[in-house]
């Protein structure tokens, strides 16, 4: 039987033993010594620790939907706090709010969409 170097990633003809599979690192080519680059460095490859978000940017931000909010919540400033909260008690305070006013109702629902991280669904 013969042995896989993992190194070089190929097969030599002794039967010394068998090494552990490399599970589809490669060598993308010769590197300079003390770069860092080496095994599995390529193109398109995340850093360690990264995850993807959803319904946000990386930075946390509110995204493509929080940005819609936005701009809806200058027409309809309750419309928009029922589509982040609900029903809940930040929805009624805006209504008042907008009562009262429209601007302190524009306000409170950026404050409200800016600030809440999660979205009801329906």
């Amino acid at each position: 039987m013969a042995a896989v170097n993992p190194a070089a990633n190929t097969t030599t003809g002794t039967t010394a033993g068998v090494a552990a599979p490399s599970y589809g690192a490669t060598n993308t080519g010769a590197a300079p010594v003390g770069t860092g680059a080496g095994v599995g460095t390529g193109a398109g490859t995340a850093p360690v620790g990264t995850r993807a978000t959803a319904g946000g940017t990386a930075a946390g931000g509110p995204g493509a939907s929080g940005f819609l909010l936005f701009i809806l919540a200058l027409l309809l400033p309750p419309v928009a706090v029922f589509f982040k909260v609900g029903l809940r008690a930040e929805f009624w305070i805006n209504v008042l709010l907008t009562i009262l006013g429209w601007i302190p109702g524009i306000l409170h629902a950026w404050w409200v969409i800016a600030t809440t991280r999660t979205t009801v669904t329906y």
